[in-house]
């Protein structure tokens, strides 16, 4: 990154890449802008720049409130007392969703109105490139201007102490180290979590995670000091990683954490940086950072190692997906390149054998990178599974496809966006479905009732709209509905089947029978208690019904007499032998008692004669009657025998 003008590739625009992702204004905008600068400061423009440090102050949290939420593009003017620099920023995040801050074992959400990012257009109306962090106390920053590179920090990060709306600005130099500045270490997990790309992204989202110990809260204060620290270092690496690549890779930070006592720390007690490490590692794997999705996580600390910063190399996306940094105060641009190098050995490169570069093995604060490193990351990014797609400059197109077409009800469709030109944003429509709109990529939806049914995908991302509507695109087919009736006529049901979209059949008559008939006759050997049950199948599956019946044997009424001669004056015994009934009517003129309606009725007789009996027996509305005319014959008493006496 410099501050000198780029020129545009035919490569560049054949893959519509013509700008890094981080500066959202298109090439025409960017120069009316300079062009409004070089009038706007022309005094300034001819003020040579200071060749030593100079101190300003400056009211950040007053400037960020007077900002347009409706514009990107905005102006911040430096006065020191000899010169001033004119800038114009224009605004960019690396958190597009509020981030996890966890405070201890207190987590909330980063306040992220507490911290703003801007990319340097120019400096006194000359075209550049920089980046310049902005919270209610904090300025921190670079740009590039020639071959020198000026730098801004907080006057306290150099002096211990100093007013909160104090600020330094100077060159920033930094020579060789001569000491091993770095050490890498073997992933625990060889194998990062990857897939085939079908296509390698211009542009991909790396998530972040970001921690500081103890140290760094003592260096910079309580609350969220330390996190707008870490999060000002990692908008300058941002543009290590914005065009160096074949993909442009973004940094979206996901969580931060800063203990808030000592206690709080999980590093207490470490005395190497391979310590450190390890223990960012098994600390992280552990929930550590309270379950945000991150692919890489960088630990800040002040403490004095044999090396500045030690990570995993190639462990992107895998369980050892960690790194230390060395806070060593100093340069911003120093502490820019430990970052981008340690997050390069993530992303499997290794130090380079020799030259100015970001990955040599002692740290300088180099901007570039080597043809080896740009290989090698370019190689292990093709295929990383766990990043997410950020936008180019073109507008997605809607495409989707379905795992079925055709579905039974109660079953799920599983929809898979295939839009292209990297959407960030889906919202599907599925009248009739369980949801009825989805914000997922790929939703999974519930489908209850039969028809066709609708279905459209709309895709979005920072440049555009697409819309795809597919008519009646998923058919949903009923299961069997079952329904049925039984008829009964003694010992005999006929089945009147009233079922719906069913293709098969299957009767049982809770008598170890069966039929596979539509409309059965079934008869009973005898009377009882039965379950009828219908099972009905078609290509969606069977649904069953049952149904209890009682089957009564045949209505028949039938008496007998043990005897049809009798004395007057005897007592008879009539026995029912009616089947099939419920209720009884017995007619029996002539005697004691000529009506009964009990099923055994005794009965006597007075008088000698021949006597008529007749017996009706009911079932419902239904009944049968049997009568016996002159059935029974009564005799006198004079014409009986006497019966003997029985002994006292």
């Amino acid at each position: 990154m410099n501050c000198n003008h780029h020129q545009i590739t035919a490569a560049e625009t054949s893959t519509l890449i013509i700008f890094t992702s981080m500066m959202r204004i298109s090439v025409l905008l960017l120069l009316f802008i300079c062009a409004i600068v070089a009038v706007v400061g022309q005094e300034s423009v001819n003020k040579p720049l200071p060749n030593a440090q100079q101190s300003i102050s400056f009211a950040c949290t007053e400037w960020m409130a007077s900002l347009d939420p409706h514009r990107n593009v905005h102006h911040m003017l430096l006065q020191a007392a000899d010169t001033s620099w004119s800038l114009v920023l224009s605004e960019f995040t690396i958190m597009r969703k509020a981030p996890v801050l966890i405070h201890g074992s207190e987590q909330s959400e980063f306040d992220m109105k507490r911290f703003r990012s801007f990319h340097i257009v120019s400096v006194n109306g000359q075209s550049c490139s920089g980046v310049l962090s902005v919270a209610q106390d904090h300025l921190m920053g670079n740009w590039k201007i020639g071959d020198e590179t000026w730098e801004i920090i907080p006057e306290r990060y150099t002096e211990g102490h100093g007013d909160d709306n104090q600020f330094i600005i100077r060159r920033d130099q930094w020579t060789e180290q001569n000491s091993q500045a770095c050490g890498v270490k073997a992933s625990v997990a060889t194998s990062s979590i990857q897939v085939t790309q079908t296509s390698q992204p211009p542009c991909m989202i790396l998530d972040i995670a970001l921690a500081a110990d103890i140290t760094m809260v003592n260096r910079y204060g309580p609350g969220d000091k330390p996190a707008v620290f870490m999060l000002s270092i990692l908008n300058l690496v941002q543009g290590n990683y914005d065009d160096e690549f074949n993909s442009v890779i973004e940094f979206e930070v996901s969580t931060i954490f800063v203990p808030m006592t000592a206690q709080d720390d999980p590093w207490s007690g470490i005395k190497t940086i391979d310590d450190h490490l390890d223990k960012h590692r098994s600390w992280g794997e552990a929930g550590g950072y309270g379950g945000a999705p991150y692919a890489v996580a960088t630990a800040w600390t002040t403490r004095s190692y044999s090396a500045y910063g030690l990570a995993y190399v190639g462990s992107v996306c895998t369980p050892s997906r960690y790194s230390v940094c060395t806070d060593i105060g100093g340069s911003t641009g120093f502490l820019r390149t430990m970052q981008a190098h340690e997050l390069g050995h993530c992303l499997n490169a290794v130090h380079d054998g020799g030259g100015n570069y970001i990955m040599a093995a002692s740290l300088t604060n180099s901007n570039v990178w080597s043809p080896a490193s740009r290989t090698t990351i370019n190689q292990f990014i093709k295929n990383l599974g766990c990043v997410g797609v950020c936008s180019q400059g073109l507008a997605p197109t809607a495409q989707f496809s379905a795992d079925q077409n055709i579905v039974c009800e109660g079953n799920v469709v599983r929809f898979k966006s295939l839009a292209e030109r990297f959407p960030d944003q889906w919202l599907w429509e599925f009248p009739g479905g369980v949801p009825s709109t989805s914000t997922a990529e790929n939703p999974i939806i519930l489908y209850q009732k039969n028809g066709m049914y609708d279905v459209s995908l709309t895709v979005s991302n920072a440049f555009g709209t697409d819309r795809l509507y597919h008519n009646a695109w998923i058919e949903v087919r009923p299961m069997p509905a079952v329904d049925f009736e039984v008829n009964e006529t003694d010992l005999r049901i006929g089945c009147m089947n009233h079922s719906r979209d069913a293709s098969l059949w299957n009767w049982t008559f809770g008598d170890s029978t069966s039929s596979a008939e539509e409309n059965p006759v079934h008869h009973y050997v005898r009377p009882g208690q039965y379950k009828v049950t219908l099972c009905c199948t078609n290509e969606c599956g069977t649904v069953c019904k049952s149904q209890n019946i009682e089957v009564l044997a045949p209505l028949k009424a039938a008496f007998s007499l043990p005897s049809t001669k009798v004395c007057a004056g005897d007592v008879l015994q009539l026995k029912n032998e009616s089947t099939g009934a419920d209720r009884y009517r017995w007619e029996m003129p002539g005697a004691q008692v000529p009506v009964s309606t009990m099923q055994h009725p005794r009965v006597a007789y007075l008088s000698k004669g021949i006597y008529s009996v007749s017996l009706t027996a009911y079932r419902g509305i239904d009944s049968i009657r049997l009568s016996y005319k002159d059935y029974i014959q009564v005799k006198s008493a004079v014409e009986c025998p006497k019966k003997p006496r029985g002994k006292n």
